[in-house]
């Protein structure tokens, strides 16, 4: 992966041509990165109002936008100021992989296996404990 400040200002860069310039301003330059890591790129939204707001209306721009950047990159993740040390304090291999909003109802232990869906659970669990090969 490149430098991850110039895949940021890159990533801005190609965002600021399809987002209005008031909304990139007050939006998406408020935004800051925080790291890179699993192939997710973490930026810091300084509210919950931004945050949300970047997450209904620009989020699939940047992740357009961080992928044309660096075509490593997976995912963006917004998070808030509170939220920052849960990603910076610990080394990363201290550190559990970025946690989801998974339900965690919906697991494979849960799962219940059929004719109609035993392709479709063989290749998910595939995936799952094999993730990017």
């Amino acid at each position: 992966m490149e430098d991850s400040s110039k895949v940021f200002s890159d990533a801005l860069e190609n965002v600021r041509s399809v987002i209005p310039e008031l909304s990139f301003n007050k939006w998406i330059r408020t935004l800051s990165p925080v790291l890179v890591e699993h192939g997710i790129f973490v930026l810091e939204a300084p509210d919950e109002v931004s945050k949300s707001t970047v997450t209904k209306f620009y989020l699939d721009n940047l992740r357009q936008g961080f992928r044309q950047a660096d075509p490593s990159l997976i995912d963006v993740m917004i998070i808030l100021p509170s939220q920052r040390e849960d990603f910076t304090v610990s080394s990363p291999k201290q550190r559990n992989p970025v946690q989801f909003n998974l339900n965690p109802k919906y697991t494979f232990d849960t799962f219940v296996v059929g004719k109609s869906n035993n392709f479709a659970h063989a290749a998910a669990r595939a995936v799952a404990d094999e993730p990017g090969i």
